[in-house]
Order: structure tokens, then sequence, then C-alpha cells
């Protein structure tokens, strides 16, 4: 099974599409902040979240538990593709509706791998991973840059470490990142 949570108005085919507004018509109406999800531990191959877990999880507390339904109810390497907007651009930040940044950095602390290397060089990385009992390795992550950046980068003028350094210290250099990463299950580091 594959879920399209908060579809919106924007339905995939071969998904279950989920949204909390009735108005867009999903096929299964649910708040995703309210847990436990109404899908069995191990059922779902994929899932997809666009432009979406920028909105969810107001507290902290909210936010972990939506990460720890995803874990619970995807299967052994199962995906979850998160697109959203890039921190610095004016999309997130103008809409009032975005309640946290989504970052890979954020992302990659459910990866217990990066948590133990991280205890290991005795960092400063919040260790969600082993702290939620989750596990998420990181498998791609996509910028979708803004013109001029994109053309330039297409044409050789600047390289992946000079837009990486851009999108660190200017705004609206990159639109949005697609973030993808696969259910570890069981945990690699259960005991920890």
């Amino acid at each position: 099974m594959k879920l399209n949570l908060g579809c919106g108005y924007k339905k995939m085919p071969g998904f279950v599409n989920v949204d909390s507004d009735s108005r867009a018509k999903p096929d299964l109406l649910w708040n995703l902040e309210q847990t436990p999800w109404p899908w069995e531990d191990g059922t779902i191959d994929h899932i997809v979240l666009t432009h979406t877990l920028e909105h969810l999880g107001e507290t902290t507390e909210k936010y972990l538990s939506i990460w720890k339904e995803m874990w619970r109810v995807l299967c052994n390497g199962g995906v979850v593709e998160i697109t959203v907007p890039h921190w610095r651009h004016d999309n997130f930040v103008h809409d009032p509706t975005h309640v946290r940044a989504i970052t890979p950095i954020g992302v990659g602390m459910f990866d217990q791998e990066r948590n133990m290397e991280n205890l290991r060089i005795n960092g400063a990385e919040t260790k969600l991973g082993l702290q939620c009992g989750i596990d998420f390795s990181l498998a791609k992550i996509r910028y979708d840059l803004c013109d001029p950046w994109q053309s330039q980068m297409q044409n050789g003028q600047l390289s992946e470490d000079d837009i990486l350094e851009l999108m660190a210290s200017r705004s609206n250099v990159c639109e949005q990142i697609a973030i993808m990463v696969a259910a570890n299950k069981p945990c690699r580091y259960p005991n920890n």
C-alpha cells in the first residue's frame, strides 16, 4: 500500500490520498497529527508528503509522533518522499501555516547509524533515531534551484560546492528540497 499524506487537491493514482480537509475530497479524511494512524504496523511500502510536513507538528511532541507513526506503518525498506520549501526561500517564510523548517540534517537525525557516529565523536546533534526508537536511512536529497542559479549550474558556471555555499548565505537560491528516506526495521541499534 502507498500513501499520499496531506494530498490536498493533488491526488496520486495508485496511492491512498489522505487529507484533513474534506473540501479536497481525499480517499481518507484524517488529521495526521492524530495518532495512532489507521494502518497496521509494517503494511505501507511508500509514503509521499509533498509540501505537507512543514505544516505539521508545531510542538516537538507532535512532530516526533508523526515520525514514529511513519516508521511504525512502513515495512522494512519502505520509503518516505518528502518535498518541502527551502527554509531560506520566500515561499517558506511568507506562509503563516508553516510551523517548522525541514532540513536534510534534521531528517538525518532519525538515522541511528548517524546517531552512533555522532556519539562516537562526542557531537552535539540530537540523537532522534535512538531517542524515539526509530531508524531511517537518508537515501537521496535533491535541491530544486531558482534561476539564475539553476541555469548557471547547468552551464558549468557554478559547481555543486558553489551552490551549497550560496544556499547557506543567500535567500531564494533554492525553491524546494526533496528528501527520500528508507525505514530500517528492526532498528540497527535497538538497545541504545
